[in-house]
């Protein structure tokens, strides 16, 4: 066999194709950027400011997110179409929102409005990107983990609008509740995600298996 016809019969996936390598490079730049831009909250980091904790599960989400890309793009072949562009589209879009609310975080001694918006928009690209990528591989999809945690994060930005405009100032220690729900909202979709192995259900049996 001629490594002409060797190199051609290898499949090509979206990981290692030109769709790919712009949204590594987009994500390179937001992380890039925003270790530069928030360094002073995170090297050293200040426990005690309620900055620092707005922002760390903002990282955690991106980097293990970023794993999850890497994992499931391994999965999908990589064909020429709209509907792939679209979904690259949105992956780019909702690093993008990362970044705001790297920044948001980073205000949340003044306010956590934009701060919990942010993430009620977060959680609705993520479902947009469900919904593209089980249309192309017809993956099962964390809908239902993802619903969830928008339904709550949505409930919470209303909650912290209506205080903040309606009984203005909001406390000191309700911006700590609220930032600690939005912790444990955005830490905790990860955690259900590993635990229910969504994109790798064989995990799932067997570990009930041993």
């Amino acid at each position: 066999m001629s490594a002409k016809s060797e190199t051609t019969a290898v499949p090509v996936t979206l990981l290692n194709s030109p769709l790919m390598t712009f949204f590594t490079l987009i994500a390179a730049i937001v992380i890039g950027s925003s270790l530069l831009e928030f360094n002073e909250l995170l090297f050293p980091p200040k426990v005690t400011s309620i900055r620092f904790w707005a922002l760390m599960p903002v990282y955690v989400v991106a980097l293990d997110a970023w794993f999850g890309v890497v994992s499931w793009s391994r999965n999908i072949p990589y064909t020429d179409k709209p509907i792939l562009r679209t979904m690259v589209l949105f992956l780019v879009v909702t690093w993008i929102i990362l970044l705001a609310l790297m920044y948001f975080a980073s205000m949340a001694h003044i306010s956590l409005l934009s701060y919990l918006w942010g993430l009620v928009i977060l959680f609705v690209m993520v479902q947009l990107i469900c919904v593209i990528r089980s249309r192309i591989i017809k993956s099962p999809e964390p809908y239902r983990i993802y619903t969830s945690c928008g339904v709550l994060s949505l409930v919470v930005a209303i909650a912290y609008s209506i205080w903040l405009f309606v009984y203005s100032p909001v406390p000191d220690v309700m911006n700590w509740v609220f930032t600690a729900i939005a912790f444990i909202i955005l830490v905790g979709m990860r955690v259900w995600m590993k635990v229910a192995h969504i994109w790798r259900p064989e995990e799932k049996r067997a570990g009930s298996g041993q």
